[in-house]
């Protein structure tokens, strides 16, 4: 089975991905991309020698790297378009288990790279191996603040809430208690030691079981709202006042109804997965 998928490049490591692949990988990234490419990492044990071979792949191409350290793929983004980069890349396996690892690719305006508009053509340069030659530069830069004092810019609350952050033991553990503690809420830590064995529980906030730390959490400290974040902190499981996890079709309904009052006629785009409830609410 191939390791380019419909959204990222995902497989097994080191079985599947290795710092062979990741070298290859970054080098057609950087034939496809070439320019200034932000770099980043979960909290996944292999993270860190997959992002130092892409890098390398990448600027044996002549493209720069920008190395954000471990960071989530909203932060990535984020980075992408504050820092002005031709691209970015999030070493990840997201929501999968600790065996997993991948990357995760965006272009120039920060939109993701799905096969159709982009992995098809770097599985086939990674395949073929023609790769461009140069000899790029690779700069760390801490994102980390810019986020935050972004983030906190953005929200308002008119009433303090205290809420439980379950950070899975990835990188939203990094980011998401400061900015929740920014933004005025009380926050109660949970799972947010960053640590690529995923002690807590698996990354994957769609399970059930994933999110029973968090409900028992909210229940005993007497909590507002709970959030379960994936591994990278592009997925989240939100918990209610009586230690229930939401359904994900209400919370997509939620924000429709904010989006549509906020901005009357706007269009509200949404998968084939998504239920009456929010095609109706919209």
């Amino acid at each position: 089975m191939s390791i380019f998928k419909a959204y990222d490049i995902r497989g097994v490591y080191p079985t599947e991905i290795d710092k062979r692949v990741a070298f290859l990988i970054g080098a057609a990234f950087g034939t496809l991309n070439p320019g200034t490419i932000a770099v980043g990492c979960d909290t996944r044990l292999s993270g860190p020698q997959l992002k130092a071979e892409f890098i390398a792949g990448l600027c044996s191409t002549g493209a720069d790297a920008v190395d954000l350290g471990i960071v989530t793929t909203p932060v990535l983004v984020f980075a992408v378009q504050h820092l002005g980069c031709d691209g970015g890349v999030n070493v990840t396996a997201s929501h999968n288990p600790k065996e997993y690892n991948g990357f995760k690719l965006f272009d120039s305006a920060a939109l993701p790279i799905s096969y159709e508009s982009g992995i098809e053509r770097l599985q086939r340069i990674t395949e073929r191996g023609n790769f461009r030659k140069g000899h790029g530069v690779a700069s760390g830069v801490a994102i980390t603040e810019p986020y935050l004092t972004f983030i906190s810019s953005q929200v308002k609350l008119s009433v303090p809430l205290y809420v439980v952050i379950d950070g899975s033991n990835g990188s939203a553990s990094l980011y998401a208690p400061e900015a929740c503690r920014r933004a005025g809420l009380r926050v109660h830590e949970l799972n947010c030691t960053p640590d690529g064995n995923f002690p807590g529980h698996e990354p994957d906030p769609s399970k059930s079981v994933n999110v029973r730390d968090a409900e028992r959490s909210v229940r005993e400290h007497d909590a507002d709202l709970g959030f379960v974040f994936d591994g990278d902190g592009d997925r989240v499981a939100v918990i209610d006042a009586t230690g229930t996890a939401i359904e994900s079709r209400r919370i997509f309904s939620l924000l429709a109804r904010h989006v549509l009052e906020a901005n009357p006629g706007a269009k509200i785009v949404h998968d084939a997965l998504m239920s009456r409830m929010a095609t109706e609410t919209i």
